[in-house]
């Protein structure tokens, strides 16, 4: 910093000793918020920030928590649109895995299971496009399929595993895309 440039410091930083603060610089000549490091509170060695310009940033005006929500939803979006595509796409081919032996044998007394993989193939692209499309709505849409998946695998006693896994992407997962997407729309 040059000597006519004044740093602020807010006066809420944390001073019980031996603990680590965060404690954020504003530049008051140029303006730039100054990303804050962690350091000793009660040491002596200077205070190291790296500037943040705002064009830093992806989306001009986001501060970091918006870009992160952002970005976060995007990923989401696009896991939670395309996988189901593939997937359900793959119900048509078998080339990731075959898909029947996740079946549960009762039901693949009453419907064949080709066709009852069939049917989830659409299911799964018409959720993985809504997601895509509607992305709060198709997030509720695939965590209620996923757990519904899980029910099944639960119920059959078999691929636990799988079953967790589902439980875990529907509500880990799916349920956070719907719940982020109020909060990025309009950007």
């Amino acid at each position: 910093m040059g000597p006519r440039e004044k740093t602020i410091r807010p006066d809420s930083a944390v001073r019980s000793r031996g603990h680590h603060a965060v404690l954020p610089e504003t530049n008051v000549t140029s303006g730039l918020v100054l990303h804050p490091t962690r350091r000793q509170v009660n040491s002596d060695l200077p205070l190291h920030s790296t500037p943040m310009h705002p064009a830093a940033h992806s989306d001009v005006g986001l501060t970091a928590e918006q870009d992160t929500v952002r970005t976060t939803q995007l990923t989401l979006k696009y896991l939670f649109g395309l996988v189901p595509i593939v997937a359900g796409a793959d119900k048509f081919t078998n080339l990731l895995v075959h898909w029947e032996s996740y079946l549960n044998p009762h039901l693949a007394s009453v419907i064949s299971p080709s066709l009852f993989m069939h049917i989830v193939g659409v299911i799964e692209i018409v959720a993985g496009v809504l997601v895509l499309v509607k992305p709060r709505i198709g997030g509720y849409v695939v965590m209620v399929w996923l757990l519904a998946i899980a029910l099944q695998l639960v119920a059959q006693g078999q691929y636990l595993d799988v079953a967790v896994r589902d439980i875990v992407l529907a509500l880990g997962g799916a349920l956070t895309l719907a719940r982020l997407t109020p909060l990025t729309e309009g950007r």
